[in-house]
């Protein structure tokens, strides 16, 4: 499976659990210091107790584990855009890792 064919698995996947979420894939979002684009997977948009939620979704197709440098990377890509709630997805060797 390809790294779009893997993105698309994990948005057929969140699209069918969530159906009452705006979900947009593969979109630029501004970064809050330069304004400039950072390229998001997936992000679920929602509202909840009259108040907005989003969610940023990493897909990481690949055959090897994910390491520190791959968390810490997803992390200044949240930081940089603002987003604290987060979900990184792989297929393979999947650790659990804390990072908000």
């Amino acid at each position: 499976m390809n790294w779009k064919e893997y993105d698309n698995k994990v948005l057929e996947y969140f699209t069918a659990k969530f159906p009452d979420c705006k979900i947009d894939h593969i979109i630029k979002l501004l970064r809050r210091l330069t304004s400039k684009p950072r390229e998001i997977d997936i992000l679920l948009s929602s509202t909840v107790f009259g108040n907005s939620m989003q969610l940023v979704i990493e897909c990481k197709n690949r055959n090897t584990k994910l390491d520190v440098a791959d968390i810490g990377t997803f992390i200044d890509k949240l930081d940089d855009i603002g987003i604290s709630k987060e979900i990184m997805n792989a297929p393979v060797n999947f650790q659990i890792y804390n990072i908000s």
